[in-house]
């Protein structure tokens, strides 16, 4: 976890990842792109389906928004400042928080990691003797799921993950 931290401290390296967000309602799958300025997102699908015209006009009008008022972009990067503090402190304690079983390898796709490349495989539960540290690392005490590596960069590829209990938050 440490290059991943290190890469994102440095701010010198943008990326582009894929959200996808269930709840009881459905799912939404968000593409995300890491600017200078901020973190743009935008929904793609709902429920694995793409937008119809009316949603795609709503999203697109929600992203306008940002370029129209400059008082709403600064304020979503104050935000996106806030919320890399926060995925910053997530990173740092998944080491301590989860323990990671090897299960195996497989190659990276056009939607995770890089094609071809190699991905090392692990399962990852909640270390019975984390402590943590304040409210917001308390949510690691009740995720489990999977997690890939680049073998050759050491940096995350992916990290599926599912809340798989209630988390008290105090």
């Amino acid at each position: 976890m440490r290059t991943e931290t290190q890469a994102i401290s440095k701010g010198n390296n943008r990326i582009s990842f894929r959200s996808v967000k269930t709840t009881r309602k459905g799912s939404s799958t968000k593409l995300y792109v890491e600017t200078r300025e901020a973190t743009a997102g935008e929904v793609v699908a709902y429920n694995g389906q793409p937008l119809s015209p009316e949603q795609r006009h709503a999203e697109e009008g929600r992203i306008e928004r940002f370029i129209n008022k400059p008082e709403e972009l600064k304020k979503k990067c104050a935000e996106d400042r806030e919320t890399t503090e926060r995925t910053l402190r997530i990173l740092r304690a998944l080491p301590d928080a989860f323990r990671f079983d090897y299960a195996g390898e497989q190659a990276g796709s056009e939607s995770i990691g890089r094609l071809g490349t190699r991905l090392l495989k692990f399962n990852f539960h909640p270390n019975p003797v984390y402590q943590p540290p304040s409210r917001l690392e308390e949510v690691l005490t009740g995720l489990r799921g999977v997690i890939l590596i680049d073998a050759e960069h050491y940096r995350l590829a992916s990290i599926d993950a599912t809340l798989f209990k209630d988390v008290a938050f105090g």
